[in-house]
């Protein structure tokens, strides 16, 4: 369901679309938006100046609400199979700028999602152990990519501390993921054991 007042002017300049308030309701989220669009008369690219305020919603299914088809293709379907359970407790978008500029590498605009996100099991990597039931901080800044967990698990280890990062989702091809075990070496090696890793561990 789509609910709000939508207003355009067209002017020597190019054509304005508003909205000050901009409500979707589906069975997956509810979010309350601020939006305003334009579109030059010189075929620049458009222009965009977006606020977002998320509600509680099925985590799998906020990628949907991302701008997907501005994203790069690797990174649409890294997020479309990243998020497989839990849910976000609250969240917000701010988009600003060119569209034709995004991710905003040179700081010309700003993309940002910030979220709080409880229960997650997260599919960072094929071949690796999932992380699941991870409490977590989610936020994408421009090209960059920082989740931050206080709370998971992995492989049957409990984890206190995780941080999955990525400076530059759109171009790297790694993530970077730092964390702390709460658990003896028989536990790192079943980790191991259930990774890529696990051939050069047949003789240990």
């Amino acid at each position: 369901q789509l609910a709000g007042l939508v207003s355009w002017h067209q002017s020597d300049a190019g054509l304005e679309i508003v909205s000050e308030y901009l409500q979707i309701d589906t069975p997956h989220m509810k979010t309350s938006s601020r939006l305003k669009l334009n579109f030059p008369l010189d075929k620049a690219p458009p222009k965009i100046d977006l606020q977002a305020i998320l509600g509680k919603a099925q985590a799998q299914y906020v990628p949907q609400y991302l701008p997907l088809g501005i994203m790069d293709e690797s990174v649409v379907d890294w997020l479309q199979g990243a998020f497989k359970k839990g849910h976000l407790e609250h969240g917000g978008i701010l988009m600003r700028g060119s569209l034709g500029g995004f991710p905003y590498r040179d700081n010309s605009g700003v993309f940002q999602f910030l979220g709080s996100a409880k229960h997650v099991d997260l599919h960072y990597a094929d071949g690796w152990p999932d992380v699941e039931q991870a409490d977590a901080e989610v936020e994408v800044r421009n090209q960059s990519l920082s989740i931050q967990s206080g709370k998971a698990s992995i492989a049957g280890n409990k984890i206190s501390h995780a941080v999955v990062a990525m400076q530059d989702r759109t171009q790297d091809d790694y993530l970077s993921i730092t964390g702390r075990l709460d658990d003896n070496a028989a536990g790192l090696y079943t980790f191991f054991k259930q990774s890529p890793l696990n051939e050069s561990l047949n003789d240990l």
